[in-house]
């Protein structure tokens, strides 16, 4: 970015930091008002984690990616009109895996019935929670962990093995003494009503949809601009970047990570964001993307670990991910929130899944990645935090005309469906934020580079 580069336009204008989803969905919104808007990436590449890599023509995900057809995202693309497409997941015959067993996965009412995975008296009491667990309101489990309410249900042992399975995948979280039940029935229930579709093309198609769209209503974007403070003052905000730039405008919407937006403040210890920040609990995953040029047991698409935290997909049997029979899958471990990354032990151990329900895969690789500590989830919707309720609101406090978008801000939602509904809240409120704004550069210039 050029310093002497001088955007002018309309009154009240807002800057973006941060192009992941988050800030790519509050652009859109923000300039839909018709305001000018400037997006500010410190990548090359915009899209954050919804980045796709494409290796030997295959379109790899930062790990497994699903879009929650009744999802905040969902719904943004719609209402922006921004084309994509998909299917749901076509798991075929899908498998739960133990230590010394492998099962068939349940998916209706007679297979419940049949399935050796539980005894007679697990698969009635199944049936009952099922029952009983889509109409309960998540918000009377806010305060209470995964792991009591589980029990609660179903005890111990096989059961209470399989509720865990099921929603460690709904919400990428392996911290059950700690993530809120509220809001992973929430999400469960979510899941239930609307299914999800894989994307054609990785998610960067809804990356790169969102920029088209986002530069067709007027947004400025700019990558390789990395942010180093923001500040507010009689002008309205000031965001400085690292290369000594200075930008100017009436509000800002920070859509970065927790630490990066602390950082950015420059925030007194006893913030609330600050202490946000050095208490939230990080969800992690190792994943082994892999494209083979067959599957060796090809019916055979879907298992999740039972009795370890395991998941394995092929994506390509729903989207178009890469050439025409090759089959594009991830194999993941749900990583603790307390434990050390054993890196070479966790990759040993995503091998030996892949070797017993695809034997003799290592002669059909065409290209893989091994991610070993992925972020998942940056901020646990935890017992302390009541789940969605007392996460950060899209208002710094203290900070007028500042706001925050992700996926660990606002009560509405998780994971992308989070960054959609904070993104799109954040940028109405920076909007009305402006109404009343009275800072002269801001109502002459709108985004203003300035020399330094």
């Amino acid at each position: 970015m050029n310093g002497r580069h001088d955007l002018r336009g309309t009154d009240g204008e807002i800057v973006i930091v941060g192009g992941g989803m988050a800030g790519l969905v509050a652009a859109n919104f923000a300039a839909g008002s018709g305001h000018k808007v400037l997006l500010l990436e410190k990548g090359q590449e915009i899209g954050g984690r919804a980045g796709t890599t494409v290796r030997d023509g295959v379109s790899f995900n930062m790990g497994p990616h699903a879009l929650y057809c009744h999802g905040a995202l969902f719904r943004a693309l719609h209402e922006l009109q921004v084309p994509f497409h998909g299917a749901p997941p076509n798991p075929g015959r899908s498998l739960f895996l133990t230590e010394q067993s492998v099962y068939r996965f349940p998916q209706t009412f007679w297979q419940v019935l049949v399935s050796r995975l539980l005894n007679f008296r697990e698969r009635r009491l199944f049936l009952q929670i099922l029952g009983r667990g889509i109409a309960t309101d998540p918000r009377t489990l806010d305060s209470t962990s995964v792991a009591d309410w589980i029990r609660q249900l179903a005890g111990t042992g096989r059961l209470a093995d399989l509720f865990h399975t099921l929603m460690r995948l709904t919400t990428f979280v392996n911290d059950p003494e700690h993530q809120s039940a509220g809001a992973t029935l929430e999400q469960f229930q979510m899941g239930q009503k609307g299914g999800v579709w894989y994307v054609d093309g990785g998610w960067t198609s809804l990356v790169e949809g969102l920029r088209r769209r986002a530069v067709e209503r007027g947004v400025a974007v700019r990558s390789s601009a990395a942010a180093k403070h923001v500040r507010t003052g009689p002008n309205g905000t000031e965001i400085e970047l690292t290369d000594g730039t200075r930008v100017r405008a009436g509000a800002a919407i920070l859509a970065v990570p927790p630490a990066e937006a602390v950082g950015l403040l420059d925030l007194d210890e006893d913030h609330p964001l600050h202490g946000f920040n050095r208490t939230r609990r990080v969800g992690r995953c190792a994943c082994l993307d892999i494209a083979l040029k067959r599957l060796p047991r090809p019916d055979e698409r879907f298992t999740l670990g039972l009795d370890s935290p395991l998941y394995f997909s092929v994506h390509s049997s729903a989207a178009k991910l890469g050439p025409d029979g090759v089959a594009v899958a991830h194999v993941m471990k749900y990583l603790p929130a307390d434990e050390p990354v054993q890196h070479e032990e966790t990759r040993n151990e995503l091998e030996t899944m892949l070797d017993r329900i695809q034997p003799g895969w290592r002669a059909e690789v065409v290209t893989s990645r091994y991610l070993p500590n992925m972020t998942a989830v940056p901020a646990i919707p935890t017992i302390d935090t009541r789940g969605t309720q007392d996460r950060p609101d899209t208002a710094v406090v203290g900070r007028p005309g500042i706001f925050l978008a992700g996926d660990w801000v606002g009560r509405q939602g998780q994971l992308v469906d989070a960054s959609a509904a904070s993104g799109r809240t954040a940028a109405a409120a920076a909007i009305g934020s402006l109404s009343g704004s009275t800072a002269p550069a801001t109502r002459r210039h709108g985004p203003v580079l300035l020399d330094v």
